[in-house]
């Protein structure tokens, strides 16, 4: 049985994250892994995900722009999916803010 992660969230019996987007009526597939521990924005995170692209959906940052970096490094979107996370990653995920 699928262990839920967020009410939109869970993974099945292959260790795959599937994400249900309702607004656009897609499904998101995010290969992930056993969990690793990686540093988030300076937080300690454990995660399943296997690459950037599957920490973004994992970390529920979907709907957002945002700019990426591991370990120092900046990662384009386009890139994100064959960055593979690797225990001790240091990642950042900045998300643009609005206001005055």
């Amino acid at each position: 049985m699928p262990r839920c992660i967020h009410p939109s969230k869970t993974r099945n019996k292959s260790n795959i994250l599937v994400v249900k987007h309702d607004q656009e009526e897609t499904t998101l597939l995010a290969i992930t892994t056993p969990g690793i521990h990686v540093s988030v924005n300076g937080s300690d995170v454990e995660t399943g995900a296997a690459d950037l692209a599957a920490l973004i959906v994992e970390l529920d940052f979907v709907d957002e722009r945002v700019a990426t970096a591991v370990n120092g490094e900046f990662v384009r979107r386009e890139a994100r999916s064959s960055v593979r996370l690797t225990p001790g990653d240091r990642i950042e995920i900045l998300s643009a803010r609005q206001g005055g």
